[in-house]
């Protein structure tokens, strides 16, 4: 766990879980071998197993990352989205599955 983390009551990490600075988890499940980037944050219920974070990326309420995603700096995952696929940098994501929106 990095510099300046926040993990809020009711967060499941994984001992093998590995969080950068300033990450803000709220609520949420970060499973075996994930790894968040500096800066980003989860929301309530969120579900993390097993993907890569990068930096400044934004995971809504009762979202889920598939297992072996990547998700690029500056993404956002939008509420109660399922992210079965890579993510770019600074898309926004949205859906079951989770597609790229623009707004």
């Amino acid at each position: 766990m990095g510099e300046g983390c926040i993990v809020r009551a009711t967060v499941i990490i994984a001992r093998v879980a590995k969080l950068g600075n300033f990450v803000n988890v709220m609520g949420s499940m970060v499973g075996s071998f994930a790894k968040i980037g500096d800066y980003s944050t989860t929301t309530s219920f969120a579900n993390i197993t097993n993907a890569k974070l990068g930096k400044r990326v934004f995971v809504g309420s009762q979202a889920v990352i598939m297992n072996n995603r990547k998700i690029g700096d500056d993404a956002f995952i939008c509420a109660s989205s399922m992210v079965v696929s890579h993510v770019k940098s600074g898309k926004k994501m949205f859906g079951v599955p989770a597609v790229p929106v623009e707004w």
